[in-house]
């Protein structure tokens, strides 16, 4: 104890247990501060790029608009088909889709000999037809990603009368992410040379036929329609890649080569398109999915045409 009029030391514990609890809250106050800065970058971008959506009527799309299609995919087919909106964004973005094509529906099966409104049914039609028709000539490399074509078709009787009678076609596919180094791209703005569009012309009936895939909805007549297409294109595309005179562009062992791998769909094409029930419909189109597939022959065949690896997850 001091003496008297002195003044009574502080304990040492004290002091050095403020000093401590000092410390502890500038640390937490510089990590809570670097935080902070260490996100602004980030946010700053993401917000950069959603910051660019926007709400955008379907008749007002445009080729190579980039689509955010979260919503949709919520819809089933036709009421997906029926939106009157779509979120549209940066193509150097996250996004679900690229708009490849506007089509007309005048003077297709949508309209009737008199210039009628021939019914929904008949739009779907002729937008699938039309679209996977568009696709297979606008798309350079298709291969590159496991593709799934879109129609955008809000044309009722009344917007017929109305003169709102076009279809927006756009693919959504896996990879989709951005353009530029870390992306790829369905629809490729740079020319191809021999040996790649030697190789899309070869593909053209294969790639149309697949971008003829009806909805999850259609009955199994629609089903089987489509598998006996999708023999008949795969059969077209090998005759092509083995007897065609632009055939030359590959070397005769590449084109062999993918003739080959090509040609083991046609047997699974073959029984999906004469199976009796669904069971035996699914089960037959499982296989040729699984032939469609990519192996070892098919990344070859790719390599040697000098094209990109494909994208199938």
């Amino acid at each position: 104890m001091g003496r008297a009029g002195e003044p009574v030391p502080t304990p040492r514990f004290w002091r050095v247990w403020w000093r401590g609890l000092a410390a502890v809250v500038v640390l937490i106050v510089v990590a809570i501060v670097g935080g902070m800065l260490s996100g602004t970058d980030e946010d700053e971008e993401a917000e950069g790029v959603y910051a660019q959506v926007r709400l955008v009527l379907a008749d007002q799309l445009r080729p190579r608009d980039c689509v955010l299609a979260g919503s949709l995919f919520d819809l089933g087919p036709r009421e997906r088909a029926a939106a009157e909106k779509v979120s549209v964004t940066s193509c150097w973005g996250p996004h679900d889709g690229v708009v490849f094509g506007r089509m007309p529906l005048a003077g297709t099966a949508a309209e009737t000999p008199g210039g009628g409104f021939a019914g929904p049914a008949k739009v779907r039609e002729a937008a699938r037809l039309g679209c996977a028709e568009r696709f297979a000539e606008e798309s350079r490399d298709p291969y590159s990603h496991d593709f799934t074509i879109q129609a955008l078709y809000p044309v009722t009787r009344t917007e017929w009368e109305k003169g709102r009678r076009t279809v927006v076609c756009w693919a959504s596919a896996k990879g989709l992410f951005q353009e530029g180094e870390d992306g790829m791209s369905l629809f490729d703005h740079h020319d191809l040379d021999e040996q790649q569009e030697a190789f899309h012309q070869a593909l053209k009936p294969l790639t149309r036929a697949r971008a003829e895939r009806p909805d999850e909805e259609e009955s199994l007549r629609t089903e089987r329609r489509w598998a006996a297409s999708m023999k008949r294109a795969v059969e077209e595309t090998v005759r092509r890649l083995r007897f065609d005179d632009g055939m030359g562009h590959f070397g005769t062992a590449a084109a062999a080569d993918l003739a080959d791998v090509l040609a083991t769909q046609v047997p699974a094409w073959d029984a999906a398109a004469k199976a009796e029930d669904e069971d035996a419909y699914g089960d037959a189109r499982g296989e040729a999915e699984l032939e469609h597939s990519f192996g070892t022959g098919m990344a070859e065949a790719r390599q040697v045409l000098l094209l990109p690896p494909v994208i199938t997850e």
